[in-house]
């Protein structure tokens, strides 16, 4: 059966980024799940357009002289649910006071936070800025993951 996931944009783009310091955490754990076929990557449409935006704010910073700065970074779609931010959606995270109980979050971190919430589905994410938030919702960070991995091996 496959679990179900919230994809954050860091992960994501720690994933196709080889030259990103948490790559080889986040592409493995990506890479196991996905040839597992155990995985159905929650993400909003929110995400694919900031996902396309750092990646090509990141291209247009490496390559000042290039003209064209957009870079497609396609996910692996046909593993994905993108999640529709429905009116029933706002309502519920109203109703549960996500807004109260995620107080430190903004933006995009927000809307992850409150989708894995009204979901009940872990959230995928390296970001120190969800700390406060597990036990609220479940937090897997495949860099700490790895790290575990690594030292029960020693």
């Amino acid at each position: 059966m496959k679990k179900r996931m919230v994809l954050d944009a860091s992960v994501l783009t720690s994933i196709v980024n080889s030259d990103d310091a948490l790559h080889l955490p986040c592409y493995h754990f990506f890479r196991v799940h996905h040839d597992a076929d155990s995985a159905t990557w929650v993400v909003p449409g929110l995400l694919i357009f900031e996902f396309q935006a750092t990646q090509s704010r990141r291209y247009r910073e490496l390559h000042p002289e290039r003209k064209s700065v957009f870079r497609d970074a396609p996910l692996f779609v046909d593993k994905c649910e993108l999640y529709d931010i429905s009116k029933e959606f706002i309502w519920k995270v109203h109703e549960l006071r996500l807004y109260d109980l995620f107080d430190k979050l903004r933006g995009a971190d927000l809307l992850y936070a409150c989708i894995a919430k009204v979901e009940q589905i872990p959230l995928i994410t390296h970001d120190k800025g969800f700390s406060p938030y597990n036990g609220d919702i479940a937090l897997i960070n495949p860099a700490a993951l790895e790290d575990e991995f690594l030292s029960s091996r020693d």
